[in-house]
């Protein structure tokens, strides 16, 4: 109902932002029906600890696309789709405490991805993705993208599931674009790589957005994609370098550089052995925050927000690690990249 909403004020509509917030959220309404698709798919075969992960994750997915999709259209005056959307927010918030209410027995299921691969040796660049990759694939399909400068925005879509993109070293295989939200893009199509497909892994390629810190939000890599894997890339921008959209993702031996709210989104992602680099900002940027040092510094002038607090119990700290927030034991070992389970 909502995604034939947004059509029918996208027809409507001739300011370019606003039609690029609307053709925003008929993606992001597409994605959500797969994924409730998946959950009812779950629930019918309940019966692990993995089948209750699995439909939590996809709706708190749905959740965050509803929410991406009304922080678009909010400046569109369109009343009867933003109370749709908050109908559809209030119903997945319900549907959420569901999941969260019901038991699964102790056993996991663990279904390693199937065996067998193919490979693609490409030297032009990985835009055409979508015409050499087969759609749902149950087995990895690789793509090796040569060394070399490729000016392209691609998108892995939804249905290119198990891709894997490998290049020849993030000092040499180089990904550039430029679109901004200054410039008429939205934050969420700004990617220069934008990734729905799960089971996605990256890996030695250089992501970058160059559009400055005076364009604003212009992101490099979105990740929309559920147990997806970013391993030894450089992710490369000023403002929300890093866009980690939805659903459980693993970041490890990455350089991430930007200036302001350069990690951000609503995945469940945990990051090992990276570096976060912070460029310099806009001389118009403050600092609000407070120097820290070494080992045991004061922390009694950070903020004291809800939500936020110094964790110090182990046991509240294992909720974070690759076990617990995302399950990491049960599909990690199948991408062959190194990953530490616990604290």
């Amino acid at each position: 109902m909502a995604k034939a909403a947004a059509k029918a004020v996208t027809i409507k509509i001739n300011d370019r932002k606003h039609q690029a917030a609307l053709a925003d959220c008929l993606e992001l309404m597409d994605m959500s029906i797969d994924r409730v698709t998946d959950t009812l798919s779950a629930l019918a075969n309940w019966g692990s600890q993995s089948d209750a992960s699995d439909a939590n994750t996809w709706l708190s997915g749905v959740l965050t696309n509803h929410f991406t999709c009304l922080d678009g259209v909010d400046s569109i005056e369109q009343p009867s789709l933003k109370n749709l959307l908050q109908d559809l927010i209030s119903r997945m918030r319900a549907s959420l405490a569901v999941v969260a209410s019901l038991s699964a027995s102790d056993s996991d299921l663990v279904q390693p991805l199937n065996a067998g691969f193919s490979i693609m040796d490409s030297g032009q660049g990985p835009q055409n993705i979508g015409e050499f990759t087969p759609d749902k694939s149950q087995s990895r399909y690789v793509i090796h993208v040569k060394s070399g400068i490729y000016t392209e925005n691609v998108e892995v879509g939804k249905n290119k599931k198990n891709v894997m993109i490998v290049g020849d070293g993030m000092d040499f295989t180089i990904l550039t674009g430029s679109l901004n939200v200054v410039d008429g893009s939205t934050t969420f199509r700004s990617a220069t790589l934008a990734v729905a497909g799960d089971g996605f892994i990256l890996q030695d390629i250089w992501i970058q957005n160059t559009a400055g810190p005076e364009k604003h939000q212009a992101v490099a890599l979105r990740v929309s994609a559920d147990q997806s894997v970013i391993n030894r890339c450089r992710i490369d921008a000023y403002q929300d370098t890093l866009y980690t959209h939805n659903y459980r993702q693993f970041y490890r031996d990455c350089s991430i550089i930007g200036t302001v709210d350069f990690i951000f989104g609503n995945g469940a992602v945990v990051i090992q052995s990276c570096q976060i680099i912070s460029r310099k900002p806009m001389a118009s940027q403050k600092e609000h925050g407070h120097s820290t040092r070494g080992p045991g510094a004061g922390v009694s002038r950070r903020v004291n927000w809800p939500g936020y607090h110094v964790i110090t119990d182990p046991n509240e700290a294992k909720k974070f690690t690759v076990a617990e927030l995302i399950q990491g034991g049960t599909w990690l070992g199948s991408t062959g990249v190194s990953f530490t389970e616990g604290l």
